[in-house]
């Protein structure tokens, strides 16, 4: 194909890409926002403390809107360092976030499609790639779970940067400096995880091809994919080991037991979805949904992690046309691996093969093994397509996977299926025609070669659009929050909220939700919450007073038939919000507890404890502190906060004799204390709050945060940014595809 013809081949193939992307998330240019699963309780909330970061000029990870407060960098899904967040400063909240997470899917597809243009396929036909990268079943549903739409964004682009750097004869090349900000980027953007399935892209890419000049080539191009690898770790080294530093007091730092590994394992039964849309039903339907009992356990989850796992009929019309053997069985055998990995539970393979590959036992949610099956299945479709495009192919390679696939998904379909299968097989039995059709009339008519990018990406967008739910502004109001408006200003308002399925918008502050509104909630949505703070929340579910006076509530919010002795302040949906008294932030107590921290728990449900006159402390032999276990139990003096920032706060404490400081905060690493400009030991008080010592008088007392990890992880980034540029001056001076040998 000459140059001209395939320049133009390339703008009719970016131009359906951008049709595509319209064509499924044209809500989100209308101006609605999407309501699934996480992004009212979590993806929100989150990107809304990223916009006030950036509109304060303060830039500290520490989040006090999360619990008791928690450091953004504690958790990479957070993305606190993410430079794709940017677009989130533009209009409102819910403009900034579809407009980031839109921009991520094109950016998704046209690396989808940079990948297929690499390893040999035509450019529409490289759009099939394209297409199921932005907007297939799977990535559709990954809106469904957050920032897994940023993270999954970039793994095309890793594997694009390794597949090209093995031509170049330099350790570090541009290519190769690509494939290390991609990883970096894979980790930045919230799931480093992933990082392992763009590992295994790249590597079914790279050997999807043979070697230049035999194995020795071949393993210069494994080192550079590794040094190139490194690199992006070390970049991303500010995310990982500040979510390192701090994963002592989360479940993080806990032993995923069998369970958890294996939780939403992909049934084998889903396996039809994979090209008959819609097999189980509608997802936004949960009394009704028919797949609920094959989405992993139902007990637990409802819904499956993807609820389209959807990869086009193009796969099913062009599979038996790629002829090289190689690619199909590099492509096809590593999208096999992954696949039998995504049965998690159904099979032992999952468990051993966590035991052999490094991170993989770390990692939950088989089902996101799928990201790898339908990216390489993607890629076989479009070589497939190249060459039904190119050569004269006979019928039967075009109709016989089809026929063959969606026959049986439709006859064999269970009865409470039987409706869903036959409308799905439908479906894709016209995009299967439609497709050959196209192939046949571009024998006669080159022009229609544009007719199968078509179908395809119709065929793809209009199956994802069921899948997707936007609503007008769910964000905008929220009487729950009137409520507590009149309490905001220093330290934010907190409310008790249990967890409910209430999820669809932030009237009644589901999850995090609170947070778009200047409100913490306890027990906040983040995998970085305090296990420490989620047993103490458990140990005074009975005492609410208790639980209200510790952990400073403003309200609880709870179901609206749970007897409660207090009048509803507002309530709707069947949640009531019960208004408290304003809370007292800091105190100072006369007495301290050292005991262990069973028997704090213990301590602390007792009837006779009395927050605000006594302290329980862990044992310990600080001089400062064993001299208060003599004092007498009761206020010793009063506290004010005179200034409550993000990173520090103020006080100004006046005591009647020697005490205890106690601050209704978060303790935990990177917090100091000063009084009056003296550095200060803090406490772990009543297990989870703040503690600082002081004598009879007046102090200012002041605390500052700085994220565990950081400074450390900037220099190992710096040092790798130094390297991969010092690598790149060095590739200028080298002109030879291959090393000589």
């Amino acid at each position: 194909m000459d140059v001209r013809r395939t320049g133009q081949e390339a703008r009719w193939a970016l131009s359906l890409l951008v049709f595509g992307v319209i064509l499924v998330f044209a809500e989100g240019f209308r101006g609605r926002a999407p309501t699934m699963r996480d992004f009212v309780g979590f993806t929100f909330p989150s990107r809304a403390v990223f916009r006030a970061m950036i509109e304060s000029g303060d830039f500290s990870s520490w989040n006090p809107l999360a619990e008791l407060g928690l450091s953004r960098l504690a958790a990479p899904i957070h993305g606190a360092l993410y430079p794709g967040h940017v677009p989130l400063i533009v209009g409102d909240l819910e403009t900034g976030v579809v407009l980031t997470w839109i921009m991520h899917a094109a950016w998704a597809g046209l690396g989808g499609y940079l990948l297929a243009r690499v390893v040999g396929a035509r450019p529409l036909a490289a759009v099939i790639s394209g297409a199921v990268w932005a907007f297939g079943g799977y990535a559709v549903s990954m809106w469904w779970n957050g920032e897994k739409v940023l993270t999954g964004a970039w793994l095309p682009w890793f594997a694009l940067g390794i597949e090209r750097s093995s031509a170049m004869r330099a350790p570090i090349s541009l290519w190769s400096a690509l494939a290390a900000v991609a990883a970096a980027m894979i980790c930045y953007a919230g799931d480093p995880f992933l990082l392992l399935h763009a590992v295994g892209i790249a590597a079914a890419v790279l050997f999807a091809r043979p070697p230049e000049l035999g194995w020795r080539s071949r393993a210069f191009e494994l080192v550079r994919a590794a040094l190139a690898t490194v690199l992006g770790l070390g970049l991303a080294a500010p995310t990982l080991l500040c979510a390192l530093f701090q994963r002592g007091d989360t479940s993080r730092d806990e032993t995923l037991t069998a369970g958890m590994v294996g939780a939403w394992s992909l049934h084998p039964a889903r396996l039809v979805e994979l090209f008959v849309p819609g097999w189980f039903g509608n997802p936004f339907d949960v009394q009704h949904y028919p797949g609920a009992v094959f989405a992993d356990d139902s007990t637990h989850h409802v819904l499956p992690w993807s609820v389209s796992v959807y990869t086009g009929a193009a796969f099913l019309v062009f599979v038996l046309c790629l002829r090289r053997r190689r690619a199909l069985a590099s492509l096809g055998g590593v999208a096999v691996f992954f696949l039998v990995l995504a049965f998690g539970r159904h099979t032992p393979v999952n468990a051993l093969a966590g035991q052999i590959i490094p991170g993989l036992s770390l990692l939950r949610y088989p089902e996101k093994h799928l990201l790898v099956v339908v990216g390489l299945l993607g890629l076989i479709a479009a070589l497939g397509a190249e060459e039904a495009l190119a050569n004269r192919v006979r019928l039967w390679r075009l109709l016989a996977a089809p026929m063959v696939v969606v026959g049986l998904a439709m006859v064999l379909a269970p009865a409470a299926l039987r409706a869903n299968a036959l409308l799905g097989g439908a479906y894709a039995c016209v995009a299967s025609l439609l497709l050959i059709a196209c192939v046949y009339l571009s024998r006669t008519r080159t022009g229609w070669a544009v007719g199968v990018a078509l179908v395809a990406v119709l065929d793809l967008g209009v199956a994802a659009r069921p899948f997707l739910q936007w609503a007008e502004r769910p964000l905008s109001v929220s009487p729950f929050a009137d409520v507590l408006q009149p309490r905001l200003g220093g330290p934010p308002p907190r409310i008790y909220r249990p967890r409910s399925a209430d999820f669809e918008d932030a009237m009644t502050l589901p999850g995090s939700a609170g947070q778009i509104f200047g409100i913490a909630t306890l027990p906040g949505h983040d995998p970085a919450s305090s296990a420490r703070l989620g047993a103490v929340l458990k140990v005074l579910g009975g005492q609410p007073d208790r639980m209200a006076q510790l952990l400073a509530l403003d309200a609880f919010v709870l179901p609206a038939d749970m007897p409660v002795s207090m009048s509803p302040t507002a309530s709707l949906r069947g949640t009531a919000l019960y208004l408290l008294p304003r809370p007292l932030r800091a105190w100072m107590v006369g007495s301290v507890r050292l005991t262990s921290t069973a028997e704090a728990m213990r301590a602390m449900a007792a009837n006779a404890f009395d927050p605000y006159g006594e302290a329980i402390v862990a044992a310990d032999v600080d001089p400062a502190v064993v001299e208060l276990t003599r004092g007498a139990s009761g206020n010793a003096g009063t506290c004010a906060i005179v200034e409550y920032a993000r990173a520090h706060l103020d006080m100004l404490c006046h005591a009647q004799r020697n005490g205890m400081i106690v601050l209704s905060e978060l303790y935990t690493d990177g917090w100091t204390a000063a009084v009056d400009g003296q550095e200060a030991r803090l406490f772990p008080v009543d297990l989870v709050l703040r503690g600082v010592p002081v004598k009879q008088g007046v102090h200012r007392v002041t605390m500052r945060y700085a994220t565990p990890g950081l400074a450390e992880g900037a220099m190992v980034a710096a040092a790798c940014s130094l390297l991969l540029l010092l690598g790149l001056l060095l590739a200028t001076f080298r002109a030879a595809p291959y090393p000589v040998i």
